[in-house]
């Protein structure tokens, strides 16, 4: 076998968030984060937001429940299979069935995205999920908060 030249391969750029700062260059930050970044530079959206604005909660979820994490994990908690409770630390709860959750998520979700980026759309291709779906709570109101 014969000498081989190894030669350094070129580094990616940095991502923009691990860039230096500067007089001009500031990371963006959730405004969530006072303790980094004072004061929140993000403008003020929900006071001049003029289109529809809903609260979704499953009263029976967590925070994985807005993902397929049951997929590789069935029991993985937070949401899916026994979880613990973050409002009663030391507390476990059996969250409502994933299936339940993705449904309600999946049907004002569609609804949402079809009310607001497809307007003018009608008729079967929306499947009743379009603007209308949105005025009203489709599941049992113990486990779906719709607002």
């Amino acid at each position: 076998m014969g000498d081989v030249a190894l030669t350094p391969r070129p580094r990616p750029a940095p991502p923009p968030h691990a860039l230096p700062r500067t007089a001009t260059h500031r990371p963006a930050t959730p405004c969530h984060a006072p303790h980094r970044h004072a004061p929140c530079r993000r403008p003020a959206i929900a006071p001049s937001y003029t289109l529809g604005r809903h609260l979704l909660e499953i009263r029976r979820g967590g925070h994985v429940s807005f993902t397929s994490c049951e997929l590789y994990n069935p029991d993985y908690g937070n949401g899916i299979g026994e979880s613990n409770s973050l409002s009663r630390p030391g507390e476990k709860y059996t969250p409502l069935p994933i299936v339940q959750q993705h449904a309600v998520i999946n049907a004002y979700g569609l609804a949402f995205l079809n009310a607001h980026l497809r307007p003018a759309a009608q008729g079967p291709e929306l499947a009743g999920f379009d603007a209308t779906y949105l005025q009203a709570n489709h599941f049992d109101a113990e486990e779906v908060v719709w607002k």
